[in-house]
């Protein structure tokens, strides 16, 4: 369970990063990018919910969570 709970936020989060690269590879307008990145931040806190709410069912604690979530932003 606790894998399925990091793919999900590694997911969200590499998707944000290549929301970003695309939008300024198409040489997208600052409006256009500022809506995609709107859009692609609702889809991460979504995941980031939904995260949560499995840890929870899972009995993770919020501080075992946050460890989680630290530990896969520090990879390089």
């Amino acid at each position: 369970m606790q894998y399925v709970i990091l793919i999900g936020i590694l997911a969200a989060l590499v998707l944000l990063v290549l929301l970003l690269l695309q939008c300024r590879k198409n040489g997208a307008s600052a409006g256009q990018t500022d809506r995609l990145l709107e859009q692609h931040l609702r889809k991460v806190e979504e995941s980031l919910t939904d995260a949560i709410a499995a840890a929870e069912v899972a009995g993770i604690s919020n501080d075992e969570l946050k460890g989680m979530l630290e530990a896969l932003l520090d990879v390089e």
